[in-house]
């Protein structure tokens, strides 16, 4: 896909959300398990994050996910910033059995399956409107230790809420296709964007969007 495409795809799934919220977002997502990236492509240089922005077509009916490092997500890296974006499909459910023995830790597997479950009996309300309107979101490259690597929808308590609330979350797996239970699992270090940070300099891909 070529760079207009992209921010196309990004600048429908933001005008999605101000019209839709949290409702919207969960009608979209909660048919799907995971996303996978090849970090291989993306990694190199200082990076400290992986942004993985979601997007989706103009007749809302193709979603995806682009995803690029904080250092190649600037105005600085045009005219080749298409060279550093990976676009990834997110994968619809299987076999509940197969996920079972792919995450072995309980709290993962507590989260996911809350996904599984039922997104919207968690996110809802205005607390989810405020947190939960996902633009974007933020990996630590440190999470991303092979060459393939799968991102699963998963919810999470969220911290010092009364009464209590949910968040999106993301549970990293990295993927070693050698040796498939050797594979590491990573969470409670996914960020959710927005909120953006005070400078949306390497936020390249929405900052204009945001301008618009």
């Amino acid at each position: 896909m070529d760079l207009q495409e992209v921010k196309s795809y990004i600048r429908n799934w933001n005008q999605y959300l101000l019209q839709k919220g949290i409702k919207g977002l969960v009608k979209k997502l909660e048919k799907f398990q995971y996303f996978e990236f090849d970090a291989e492509q993306l990694l190199g240089g200082n990076s400290e994050y992986v942004h993985a922005y979601l997007g989706i077509s103009e007749d809302l009916n193709d979603v995806k996910l682009f995803i690029i490092t904080d250092t190649f997500d600037s105005k600085k890296t045009l005219p080749h910033i298409e060279k550093h974006i990976c676009v990834a499909n997110p994968v619809v459910f299987g076999i509940s059995e197969q996920l079972q023995a792919e995450i072995s830790d309980k709290k993962a597997m507590k989260r996911i399956k809350r996904w599984q479950k039922s997104p919207k009996s968690y996110l809802k309300g205005s607390f989810s409107e405020k947190t939960n309107v996902v633009r974007c979101f933020t990996i630590p490259t440190d999470d991303l230790r092979t060459k393939v690597n799968r991102a699963y929808f998963a919810i999470k308590k969220a911290k010092d809420t009364r009464p209590l609330e949910y968040e999106i979350d993301l549970i990293i797996r990295n993927i070693d296709m050698h040796n498939m239970k050797e594979s590491n699992i990573s969470y409670d270090t996914i960020r959710l964007v927005p909120p953006f940070p005070p400078s949306t300099e390497n936020f390249y891909l929405i900052d204009e969007i945001l301008n618009d």
